[in-house]
């Protein structure tokens, strides 16, 4: 994905910023601006899943999501000790499931704000209704079979819109349950995030509304990174499939010249 990295963790570091907006609201140039802002490495789920040469990552959110809804207090207490776990290092968090966990993300990280980002609605609910179509979780496992950690992304993909109807009561194949899934996102926000600690969004609007939530001086040398996230992971998918599909490719062409030598041999 030109422009977007998969940042390792920094010890020591905290999460200062809660990332609590929506996939499709250019979290990518969100987090790349906190890469500069916070002077840390910020974690965006999607990237850094898909991006690491460990499955690890990926494995720990399904786990986590595949938590809830919790059953006891332990099982809670368990997937909070996770989160903070695979948070160590970082200075802000972005992309679902994170943007989905904000009470536990609040919980662990009772200093950091939230900040959502945001995104005109009718663009974004057509832009999620076409990713929707693109990621079929059924095909990409058998796609991505062969590809180390890639091959558990669908599973996590599965689960998000199971999240999706808990929270939002839909889902996001239609226009119309996106933004129902928007509206009732923001709403959710304001009631479980203090007034005084979330903040709203638009990449548009460039540094100052971002620097007047953090509390740090206006940046104006440095251009606010503008990253096309639509554009970077259509791009990137088909890469993954085509990949995905020439390894499936070379592993039916060894099966085909194992079982041709097989049969000559036994002959």
């Amino acid at each position: 994905m030109s422009g977007i990295v998969a940042y390792p963790p920094r010890p020591g570091a905290r999460v200062k910023v809660i990332g609590a907006g929506l996939p499709r609201t250019a979290t990518n140039s969100f987090v790349a601006a906190l890469q500069i802002l916070l002077d840390g490495p910020p974690y965006h789920v999607g990237v850094q899943t898909a991006m690491a040469e460990s499955e690890k990552d990926v494995l720990t959110w399904i786990d986590i999501l595949e938590k809830r809804p919790y059953r006891d207090e332990g099982e809670r207490q368990a997937g909070l000790r996770q989160i903070e776990a695979i948070l160590d290092g970082y200075v802000a968090t972005a992309d679902p499931p994170a943007s989905q966990l904000v009470p536990e993300l609040i919980e662990i990280y009772p200093e950091a704000i939230v900040v959502c980002t945001t995104r005109d609605m009718e663009t974004w609910a057509n832009g999620m209704v076409t990713i929707t179509a693109m990621v079929r979780p059924r095909l990409q496992r058998f796609i991505f079979f062969w590809m180390g950690n890639l091959r558990h992304l669908p599973r996590m993909w599965d689960l998000l819109p199971k999240v999706f109807a808990e929270r939002y009561g839909a889902q996001t194949r239609t226009k119309a349950d996106a933004k129902q899934v928007y509206e009732r996102h923001h709403q959710w926000l304001e009631e479980i995030v203090p007034k005084n600690k979330l903040f709203y969004f638009n990449v548009k609007d460039g540094w100052e509304p971002l620097c007047k939530a953090l509390d740090v001086p206006l940046f104006k040398d440095i251009p606010f990174p503008r990253l096309n996230d639509s554009k970077a992971f259509e791009g990137i998918f088909r890469e993954w499939a085509m990949q995905g599909l020439l390894r499936w490719a070379a592993v039916l062409g060894c099966g085909v010249v194992c079982f041709s030598v097989l049969a000559i041999w036994v002959r």
